[in-house]
Formats: structure tokens, sequence, C-alpha cells
């Protein structure tokens, strides 16, 4: 029994006596010439071409089934998605427009060097591991980093909470971070709106635990992380979020929300160094007022902010900029249109938004109207300190503070 040896030989394509080719012709039976022994790197270079090689024929002429499943199988064909049939509905249009603008935008850019020194790569990787439940390779990757007081590691943010109970003496260097900077007034070590939610989260949970000197009872700031989270206007920074924004309303809420930290992180140092709630409207003020009236009044300080901001730069947008980007934030507001339903129906927080309209009597609510965000903002402090929403629609109306007959009197506890 021989077997043969299947060889192929090339044509000289300039010969012109050479006869047309034949591809249902048997191929010749050939010698194959002796060639010198190939070298190290010449045997390296072959076996690389031969792993990229698709089929392999043996001596009966037939492919080597094994091949099929030993490489990389080829790349999919890409699956032909059906056109509809007639005109696109609303939501088909919306969607298209959608992918259109998330596939034109650009990626966020931030300050490498500030995010460098302060979300070490080490830190980054040991965060990973520790999602992967790898805790032994997390611990060889929790290197000690040469931090400053203002600074943190990008795990220690992304694991703060843990240490919720015991913030206070935490080693914790978001949270020792976040207590140093409002003592020294460094707000521009936050450079996102994620790491400011985050920022205003731990000093929430520092005050509840009335650690670092911050009375207990102080809600507002909880309320800020809400808003500022990933669900909220923080969402400006995903792919999606920012596709369904213009870039004008992207920089309106990232400006006030660098402004607005500015401004809080003052009013924190006052509450860290008097430990007690005191009147932000009048900085000057010792008197101790409670939480609650506290908080409210942080929402108007807030809104008065944001109130100079748009009657100061939004005209320096041009006009139909500057419409757009209005439409964008009040859609945000009213969850209109298609990713924002999908939104208002999973992730987003509705109830400050439906108490604000059932007591204005809104059917929709407008960014620009201050009495509509201070309406917002005030339904969220009632629902964190466990008041009705009945006893929230009343405040609105009367101005009232729940359980005083002054707007500065002290409030009951809720029902």
């Amino acid at each position: 029994m021989y077997s043969r040896q299947h060889r192929t030989s090339k044509t000289n394509s300039n010969n012109s006596d050479a006869p047309a080719s034949n591809q249902f012709a048997p191929r010749p039976f050939v010698v194959q010439p002796q060639v010198a022994e190939p070298t190290t790197q010449q045997n390296q270079t072959d076996k690389l071409q031969a792993k990229g090689e698709k089929t392999k024929e043996v001596s009966d002429g037939f492919p080597d089934p094994s091949v099929f499943t030993r490489h990389i199988a080829p790349p999919r064909v890409p699956r032909i998605q059906m056109k509809l049939s007639g005109k696109p509905g609303k939501y088909e249009r919306e969607a298209d427009s959608m992918a259109e603008r998330v596939m034109s935008i650009d990626a966020p850019t931030t300050n490498p060097q500030t995010i460098q020194r302060k979300e070490d790569e080490n830190s980054k990787i040991a965060w990973e591991l520790m999602k992967s439940g790898n805790g032994l390779a997390t611990s060889i990757y929790l290197r000690k980093i040469a931090l400053t007081d203002k600074d943190w590691n990008a795990f220690d943010r992304h694991t703060w909470k843990s240490n919720i109970g015991k913030l206070a003496n935490t080693k914790n260097t978001f949270v020792k971070a976040a207590i140093f900077n409002t003592k020294n007034h460094h707000p521009e070590e936050y450079a996102t709106i994620e790491e400011r939610s985050d920022y205003y989260g731990v000093i929430d949970s520092l005050a509840q635990e009335g650690g670092a000197g911050l009375p207990k009872g102080v809600r507002f700031f909880g309320a800020a992380s809400q808003v500022t989270n990933e669900y909220g206007v923080g969402a400006i920074e995903g792919v999606v979020g920012g596709a369904l924004h213009s870039q004008e309303a992207i920089k309106i809420l990232q400006e006030v929300n660098k402004i607005l930290l500015d401004s809080n992180m003052r009013v924190i140092s006052n509450l860290m160094s008097r430990g007690k709630p005191t009147d932000p409207l009048n900085p000057a003020s010792i008197d101790e007022i409670s939480p609650l009236m506290f908080d409210l009044k942080m929402v108007s300080l807030e809104q008065g902010t944001v109130e100079n901001y748009l009657q100061t730069e939004l005209d320096k947008i041009p006009k139909d900029k500057k419409n757009q980007a209005i439409k964008d934030i009040n859609d945000d507001l009213n969850f209109k249109g298609f990713w924002r339903t999908i939104a208002e129906h999973t992730v987003a927080s509705t109830q400050p938004i439906e108490w604000a309209k059932k007591a204005l009597g809104a059917s929709t609510l407008n960014f620009m109207i201050r009495t509509h965000r201070e309406a917002i903002g005030k339904a969220l402090i009632f629902s964190l300190h466990n008041f009705t929403q009945e006893q929230y629609t009343n405040y609105i109306k009367s101005g009232i503070v729940p359980g005083s007959a002054t707007a500065t009197g002290k409030a009951v506890t809720p029902k």
C-alpha cells in the first residue's frame, strides 16, 4: 500500500505556449526537489504560516476535519436588520437618531495628570480584581500609595460605603480626603460629576453618624448625591446620556454642578466647625435651626446660585443653541422621549417630580422657572425626612414648615 504526495507547481506566467488552465483537470504528480535544510528562523516562520491556514490537505486529498475546530473561528457575517415596512414610527425615528448621535460624539476627556495622581493604576486593578472575587490578587495590588491628604485612590472611591458606621475613624483615602478637602476648601479635587456625587454621599453618611463634627439629621447632601448620581445629572457623562443632550446643555449642567460644589463645600465647612445647623443664607448667623429647616434653606441657596448663573451665562449662547439646551434639560425633568421614558420606569427616581407637579398644579416642569426647581428639591428633602406628600404639598402652598407657626420654627417628628 502506498500513498501519493500531492504537490502543486507554479507555471511560468510568461510562457505563451502554456495551455489554458482547466480547473477540472487532475493535478499532476511532481517530484519535490531537494532543498537546503531550513534555518530555525525559517522553521518558526513556516509554523506561524501554518497556523494561519484554514484548511489542511492530507494524503488522500481531503481536508483534515480537525482544522475546523482547532483555530479561531472566522468572523461572523453581520446579521442584517430587517427594515420595517411603511414609514418608521416615532420611537423608531428617535432610536435611529439616538444611534447616529452616539456614533458621532467624542469620548469625554479629563485631565490625565489629575486623574493619574488621584486614581492610581494599582488601585484600579485592585478594584477590578475585587469585583471578580479574587481576594488574594486584590491584596497584592492594594499596595501602599503615596498620596497627599487631599488625594485618594480609585479602589477606595468605589468601596467607601463598606465603611459606613465607622467613617469618622476609617482609613479609606476617599473619606479622609473628603474631610480634608472640605476643611481646606479644595473643590477642584473633584473633577467629574460622578466624583462630586460620591463626595456628597460621604458627607451625607458622615452627618448621619455625627462624624467629622457634622450634625446629625441634615439630609441635604444626601439629596445632592441622588440628584447628581449616574441616573440623574451624572448621566450626561455616559454615552447614552451624552448623546441625548446638546453640547450646550452638557456644558450648562457641568458648570452648574461645579459652581454648586464650591458653594456647598463652604457651608459644609461651617457645619463641621460649628457642630450644629445654622442658616446657610446668613453665614454670619450662629443660631441653631432644625435639620429640616437647614435643608430647605440649602435648596433656596442652591437655586439662587443657579438663577444667577442662568441670568448671566445663557445670553452668551446663540439663541438657537440656547433653546435646544433648555429643551434637553426640560425633557430630563419631564421624562420626554423614548430613552428618558425607559429611565423613568427603570432607574430614575420620579417621586420628587410627581410631588412637585401636583403641589404646583403643573402638568410639566420648567428648568428656567426657579419655583419649579425649588419645588423639586424640597420634595426630595421632605421625602428624605420621611414626611408625607400631603405635608409637603401643604408646605409648598403655605410656606410653613410642618409643626411650626412660622417658617423659622422647629419641625415636628415626621409621620
